[in-house]
């Protein structure tokens, strides 16, 4: 599937695969991970580079967000698993509370590590 919200030529699978067609061969692009862990990408918008979440991607090819939410949620706490099945929309909240709990943190007014 085109990805719309950057420059023409990035496509999408379910399986979390980012490809350009912006040469003459359509070409995977390999995700970098972050400090937190999540992986992200360099793409083109208005002609300059701007980096991406690749679940953010994934999420808005595949995923409805009838609720207009803000976040999306890896179902099963993997970061780098970014098939569209193991992705859902979520609040700010439900995505933090998810962060804490396959982190091993407890939540007591501040987070914390449970080592």
């Amino acid at each position: 599937m085109e990805i719309l919200e950057f420059e023409k030529g990035y496509f999408v699978d379910t399986l979390g695969n980012v490809f350009s067609s912006k040469r003459e061969n359509m070409k995977e692009l390999i995700p970098a991970k972050n400090k937190k862990g999540f992986m992200c990408l360099c793409l083109y918008l208005n002609g300059g580079p701007t980096s991406d979440y690749v679940h953010r991607v994934v999420a808005n090819a595949f995923i409805p967000n009838e609720d207009k939410h803000n976040s999306v949620m890896h179902l099963n706490g993997d970061k780098e698993d970014n098939r569209s099945s193991n992705l859902k929309g979520c609040s700010r909240s439900e995505s933090l509370y998810q962060s804490i709990t396959y982190s091993g943190r407890v939540w007591n007014g501040n987070v914390r590590n449970n080592n």
